[in-house]
């Protein structure tokens, strides 16, 4: 307890009263009449600030509400240093309050709500007094402190009249308040550098990984096939001569054959080039980069991850040629379109389209499967963890396609497609 001249203000207990709003809960909006007759309105009042909004009962007969106001005086220096506005309520005249106010030197504002409409909204009408008693009207005593939004952080009230905070401490909450929203940004500030260093890292990895990994593909297909090819070449030398001693089905089944070898040589050497292109191993400075090309070929390296029954339609303009940097734009596009053929495990359509204005190119890709879940949207282009099947794994790819489109000058936008599905843009400027 803690002795103040003449009374006893005593802690409340930790169960507090339920009354008003609950925290988290915005308190109502209020227009009254301050001691002074002025017309004070709590948004306009407190300017986005936090506040102080304190009901007493009556400073007439109820020695608690008197002592406890003046207390509210001593401290209202450092509210107010603080840039905390307070507002004391209750339903009693102005007059009374303006006497009040003059006698104790109160400089904040005691507010009248006289017939006592306010003091119902927010659900602090002392229930215990009788409609028929002179005091009907008058509130419990408490306060609410309300953040810049104007929601309820703490509450402070007791049924028990005689249980009263000094209301020094009330400042107290708000320094709480104040270093746990700070501790609270500086969190939030570390953690998305934290992913952003990890996107880095990630996109950095998978690109020197991609492309060690193309070379030494390459490497593997074109030296057999280059020996393939050879040897197909040295062994049709002699066709002339074996021709002689064939029959003339056999020389059909032999050319055919010769076709099919020559046409499996050309598709790998097709796809050693596409893988090529695919990673830009020869740099990824900025240059002229075929967008139609880009989706093909990067249609082509994802292969076999496209389901069968997925059907691949392409609408492009005569030409689309931007002006950027084509490797790390693959990279995305392979991301996002990885998430598309994953959308639609049992086939669907999966369309690529390409436009062009004076001012910039949109790419879009929409596929059938059955749309991102609403609760999962806010989180696309941030690292989060994702259940694939009976495995939980961290989600990169959009994250990764947002950071590569993003660094090009360019916006990625995620969607709702048309009639299902996902629509995923990417707009680029010339």
């Amino acid at each position: 307890m803690e002795k103040t001249p003449g009374m006893m203000i005593v802690r409340p207990p930790v169960e507090v009263f339920r009354t008003g709003p609950d925290i988290g809960e915005r308190l109502p909006e209020f227009t009254l009449p301050d001691q002074h007759g002025r017309i004070v309105r709590l948004s306009g009042a407190r300017a986005g600030r936090p506040a102080v909004v304190h009901f007493f009962r009556t400073v007439r007969w109820c020695p608690f509400c008197v002592l406890q106001l003046i207390d509210l005086q001593e401290a209202v220096r450092e509210f107010e240093s603080e840039r905390i506005p307070v507002f004391a309520i209750c339903n009693e005249p102005v007059d009374v309050l303006a006497e009040f106010a003059q006698v104790e030197r109160i400089t904040y504002s005691l507010l009248s709500d006289s017939d006592a409409s306010y003091i119902r909204t927010v659900g602090v009408l002392n229930t215990a007094v009788a409609a028929d008693d002179p005091a009907f009207g008058m509130p419990y005593p408490g306060s609410f402190l309300i953040n810049r939004e104007g929601r309820v952080f703490e509450k402070r009230f007791h049924p028990d009249v005689r249980v009263r905070e000094p209301m020094s401490s009330l400042l107290l909450y708000f320094r709480l308040k104040e270093y746990s929203e700070r501790l609270e940004e500086m969190v939030l500030e570390r953690t998305r550098d934290l992913q952003q260093a990890q996107l880095q890292l990630v996109e950095t990895a998978r690109h020197a990984s991609l492309g060690k990994l193309i070379a030494a593909i390459n490497h593997e297909l074109n030296t057999p096939v280059g020996a393939l090819v050879s040897g197909i070449e040295s062994v049709w030398r002699f066709y002339d001569r074996m021709c002689s001693d064939m029959t003339a089905a056999q020389r059909e089944r032999l050319l055919a054959l010769k076709e099919a070898i020559d046409g499996a040589c050309a598709r790998i050497a097709r796809l050693a080039a596409d893988l090529r292109e695919f990673a830009r191993l020869d740099g990824a400075e900025v240059g002229p980069v075929d967008l139609r090309h880009s989706l093909d070929v990067t249609v082509e390296v994802l292969g076999g991850a496209l389901h069968r029954g997925v059907r691949v339609e392409r609408r492009y303009p005569d030409t689309a040629c931007w002006h950027g940097r084509g490797a790390p734009l693959n990279q995305a596009l392979l991301e996002i379109l990885t998430n598309a053929a994953e959308a639609m495990p049992a086939g669907g359509t999966l369309t690529l389209e390409v436009d062009a204005s004076d001012k910039a190119f949109l790419i879009v890709v929409t596929d059938s499967g059955s749309g991102i879940p609403e609760q999962e949207r806010h989180q696309l282009f941030e690292p989060h963890l994702r259940a694939k099947g009976d495995r939980i794994g961290m989600a990169l790819g959009l994250p990764l396609a947002h950071r590569i489109v993003r660094d090009q000058g360019g916006e990625l936008k995620v969607l709702p497609g048309t009639h299902g599905g996902t629509r995923v843009e990417i707009h680029l400027p010339r």
